[in-house]
């Protein structure tokens, strides 16, 4: 089956890459030509509208058009990411897309962060992604995409800064420019900062 192949090629291609890729095992199989030669569906990819997405979409792409032989549809830039795109898996739209493993535990099997460990999360992914989609984690991409957050060397100096939290000292004053404000207020209330909305900067 294809599957079996493509998840061959992700293993592969993680140790290569060295984020998780998600591919539905109700993939089309393929389909006898009218010759007796067999005629491929393409494989569907999906990404969200990142950069760091349209980079890995294209990445699988090449990987897999040249090592597995697969003729590819990339889908970029999906509006909605995870909320919109897992749907269009379970329908059958695309084959595969890259997530990150925070996102399908809490967005999409609705647990709480910190509930399993990171080291424990793949497997308990491919546990519960089998059971309830009929889809699978195929592999780790070897990268971290943790927040974080990025201080001036000076400002950092002079107000001793080196944790999040001693942010809270003079937070009043502060102007942080964040892509998310509404995720980024919220983890802020979580370590008792007083941050004004109109302190917090969105960039594009």
């Amino acid at each position: 089956m294809r599957l079996k192949k493509i998840t061959a090629l992700f293993l592969t291609g993680a140790l290569i890459l060295s984020m998780a890729g998600c591919a539905g095992n109700g993939s089309k199989d393929k389909k006898e030509g009218s010759a007796g030669n067999e005629a491929q569906e393409p494989v569907k990819i999906a990404t969200k509208p990142m950069t760091e997405q349209f980079i890995l979409g294209e990445m699988l792409k090449k990987l897999i058009e040249e090592k597995a032989g697969y003729e590819v549809e990339l889908t970029k830039g999906i509006g909605g990411g995870t909320s919109n795109i897992q749907p269009a898996m379970e329908k059958g739209e695309f084959d595969l897309y890259p997530e990150y493993t925070s996102s399908g535990w809490i967005l999409v099997l609705g647990h709480k962060a910190g509930e399993v460990s990171d080291d424990k999360m793949l497997a308990k992914l491919q546990e519960e992604y089998e059971e309830k989609f009929d889809m699978t984690w195929v592999g780790l991409y070897g990268q971290n995409n943790t927040y974080a957050v990025v201080v001036r060397e000076d400002t950092a100096k002079k107000y001793n800064l080196e944790t999040c939290s001693d942010l809270a000292v003079f937070s009043e004053e502060t102007r942080i420019i964040s892509r998310e404000r509404t995720v980024f207020r919220g983890c802020l209330r979580r370590m008792d900062f007083s941050l004004k909305r109109s302190k917090i900067l969105i960039s594009v």
